[in-house]
This record gives C-alpha cells, sequence and structure tokens, in this order.
C-alpha cells in the first residue's frame, strides 16, 4: 500500500502499561478522570484508562493499541479499509 492512512482506534481500546511498549505511545499527559486529552504532534489523542488510578496532570504514561480494535482510514477519501 502506498497511500497515507489514519489510525482510528477508540479510547476504551488503549491501555495503560507500565513500560513502554512497541504498539503504543509514551506521552505527557493532560487532563485526567478517567479519560486522558492529550496531542502527539498536530493530532489530538484521547484515551480511556481505569478509573482507580491517580494521575496527575504533565505526567508521562505508556499506552498501548489495542491493535485488533484499530482501524485505518484512507488519508484522502475517510473510508475505512476492510
Amino acid at each position: 500500500m502506498n497511500k497515507e492512512v489514519v489510525l482510528g482506534i477508540r479510547p476504551e481500546d488503549m491501555i495503560r502499561t507500565a513500560e513502554k511498549v512497541e504498539t503504543g505511545l509514551t506521552l505527557s499527559m493532560g487532563v485526567a478522570e478517567s479519560i486522558v486529552y492529550t496531542s502527539v504532534g498536530d493530532q489530538s489523542l484521547t484515551a480511556r484508562i481505569a478509573g482507580d488510578e491517580t494521575l496527575m496532570p504533565k505526567s508521562e504514561i505508556h499506552l498501548q493499541f489495542i491493535l485488533k480494535k484499530a482501524h485505518l482510514f484512507d488519508k484522502e477519501t475517510e473510508e475505512r479499509f476492510h
């Protein structure tokens, strides 16, 4: 495939991990409830994590994507690849 794609993954399909993993990101989080709001480059990112965790704004966390639940979209047409 020689096209730019967009990764679509629901907030609940990311999990917090203790360490950095290949299928995820390390990021500085924004506001914490059980929803984490942040950005990766110029893209916003929302993740839902366990509500029993104590998180502080600007603290660094690791997230792993549950890739079997991810979707890829054509960047130009916004159509989902099957």
